[in-house]
């Protein structure tokens, strides 16, 4: 071979490499880009599964609210019973005490379930 087509070889090999490297950052740029572009759409996976998981805790809550109310209407209730059942308690007990004049001291609110 002349020394002619041995520089262009050489030239061409040159050539041929600096488009290899020219490629390879290219490639790396490509790959940041895609991986950036990776971590959004997984940001953005991450952040609807968090609503997701926000918005079934916020269901069970709501749940949760509804029951405790309606307990506290029971217990209202329960009390309001209560009152009206210690008032006939006592109505008795005061009617018994005038026929019997046997008094124990007996009140319907020392056998509160709520004292």
């Amino acid at each position: 071979m002349s020394a002619i087509m041995l520089a262009d070889a050489a030239r061409l090999f040159e050539d041929a490499l600096e488009a290899i490297e020219a490629f390879a950052v290219e490639s790396r740029k490509q790959i940041g880009l895609t991986a950036s572009a990776c971590d959004v759409i997984q940001h953005d996976i991450d952040m609807q599964e968090l609503r997701d998981t926000i918005d079934e805790q916020s269901q069970d809550l709501a749940v949760a609210a509804a029951f405790l109310e309606g307990l506290e209407e029971k217990c209202s209730e329960l009390q309001i019973l209560y009152a009206d059942v210690s008032a006939q308690l006592d109505r008795c007990i005061d009617r018994s005490l005038d026929v019997h004049e046997d008094s124990d001291d007996f009140s319907p609110s020392s056998i509160s379930p709520l004292a």
